[in-house]
């Protein structure tokens, strides 16, 4: 049963896997906030305002007043599978993607501070891949593959000062998502088509130490474990006949333990973070209800990212920063297809459209002007770039190429 099994996934799991970039970039990659943008991600020391709710809720503290903060990001994401031989035909997305985000932060006295944030989590558009191969049994096809996901994420928290030097932080975030996948044959017959969607919370913890008058800070922050199940429905005329089957996926948000600390001389500030995601054993899988009770996941590595740069206030009016950020591939080379307690592992290797899969280095500008009034504008832009080289895949073996290009424009209104 599992050689039935492993060619039913060449066909839909590995697939189906591949196309789950866009949720999986927006949850564990995305960085909110121009601060933290221009900061390559270093948001444990950097964030402020509504973003220190996805960072570290301790930094709430750092508002002076009320404060309504917007921002508006432009992501360019070209992402390759150059296949070898290079006689293949070349795999590509491209996407240009839009996103804006929008928070309140509230002082309520002299020690508590209070923030609610809404960050969507889904491009909300159509994505097309063209002439995706994948393996049946002995031989290859070429399918068109669209995906579509949608989402948004609320954040609220509180940030409580005792005294001048140590503060304590709580955030809480509401998650509510859904994706839309369909894959056809060159003839334009439809291979799959599948739906599924899912709402999910989670705690954050942040704390924050402040010594020698400021000009040392050391954060800490603790991100809850969260495993993800979306429920929907699937087509396959693969496999089901045509007829809908119940399906779901299930993903996997880690133990996340960040510390970081910034040093302030006169006109400099310097800042280093690392995160450690731990995923316990943790696997990203997919059941879409094909033969039940099977399956298949992708072994997940605990990982850990770092983040260093500085920030330069040559006036009271402008500052600017610049950074650099190291993302590790969390993802093996295997895929384990698990049928009636069964269990086998191939080396398909990572699936082409996962960003996780591929190490990733993010190199950072940003620039702040603080006009003699109330507001605080800042400008942020960014790139990523990634690259992996796989020897047994799902598509055959080739090189991974990715590069992100990101502007970031964000307004404070304080009052």
């Amino acid at each position: 049963m599992i050689a039935t099994c492993k060619k039913i996934y060449r066909w839909t799991f590995v697939l189906l896997l591949s196309l789950s970039f866009v949720p999986l970039y927006a949850q564990s990659f995305y960085q909110v906030g121009a601060e933290v943008k221009g900061a390559a991600g270093a948001g444990i020391t950097q964030s402020r305002n509504y973003t220190a709710l996805e960072y570290n809720p301790s930094n709430l503290n750092y508002t002076r007043g009320n404060a309504i903060k917007t921002d508006f990001s432009f992501l360019n994401v070209s992402y390759q599978y150059l296949p070898l031989p290079k006689n293949q035909k070349k795999v590509s997305i491209d996407v240009n993607t839009p996103t804006f985000t929008l928070g309140y932060t509230h002082r309520y006295n002299q020690t508590l501070v209070l923030g609610i944030g809404l960050v969507p989590t889904g491009a909300g558009q159509e994505m097309e891949i063209q002439n995706l191969p994948i393996q049946v049994g002995g031989s290859s096809a070429l399918v068109t593959a669209k995906n579509k996901n949608t989402g948004f994420k609320l954040s609220s928290g509180l940030s409580w000062a005792s005294g001048k030097s140590f503060i304590l932080g709580l955030s809480l975030q509401y998650m509510s998502e859904s994706t839309e996948t369909k894959v056809s044959s060159a003839e334009g017959a439809t291979v799959i088509d599948s739906t599924a969607d899912g709402q999910f919370f989670r705690p954050i913890f942040g704390a924050k130490l402040n010594k020698f008058k400021k000009r040392l800070s050391i954060g800490a922050t603790i991100k809850l474990p969260l495993k993800k199940t979306y429920r929907g429905r699937v087509i396959s005329s693969l496999i089901s006949g045509g007829e809908a089957s119940p399906s779901n996926k299930i993903d996997y948000l880690p133990w996340e333990v960040g510390f970081g600390f910034s040093l302030k001389l006169k006109y400099l500030e310097l800042f280093q973070e690392v995160n450690y995601l731990r995923y316990s054993g943790g696997r990203y899988s997919q059941n879409r209800g094909y033969l039940q009770p099977s399956g298949a996941a992708t072994d997940l590595n605990d990982v850990i990212n770092a983040h260093m740069g500085g920030r330069y206030k040559w006036s009271k009016q402008y500052c600017m920063s610049l950074a650099y950020g190291y993302y590790p591939s969390n993802i093996g080379q295997g895929l384990t297809l698990q049928e009636d307690g069964t269990e086998e592992t191939i080396s398909l290797g990572p699936s082409f459209g996962d960003m996780q899969a591929l190490d990733r280095s993010v190199f950072a500008a940003g620039l702040s002007y603080k006009p003699k009034s109330a507001f605080l504008h800042q400008l942020s832009l960014q790139h990523t770039t990634g690259r992996r080289t796989i020897n047994a895949s799902s598509s055959g073996p080739g090189v991974y190429l990715l590069s992100i290009w990101e502007l970031g424009i964000g307004t404070t209104f304080r009052f």
